[in-house]
């Protein structure tokens, strides 16, 4: 199973999408519209039991921090 969503600022919930993959327990996440950008690190976004592939991850550098994309 995939779990796919538009996240719109990532960094403040990645405890609200560790509880729903908990519950669901995807194999896969995807995530778009994360509006991360270099400051804010892989550990960060880290879940238990997911590893965050650092080469799929592509933060936006054309936008204000990354605000708006990525």
């Amino acid at each position: 199973m995939i779990l796919y969503t538009n996240a719109q600022s990532l960094a403040g919930k990645v405890s609200e999408l560790s509880v729903i993959a908990s519950d669901l327990r995807p194999d896969v996440i995807a995530l778009t519209e994360t509006w991360c950008n270099d400051d804010i690190s892989n550990a960060v976004l880290s879940i238990e039991g997911y590893e965050l592939l650092p080469d799929l991850r592509m933060d936006r550098t054309d936008t204000g921090g990354g605000r708006g994309g990525g």
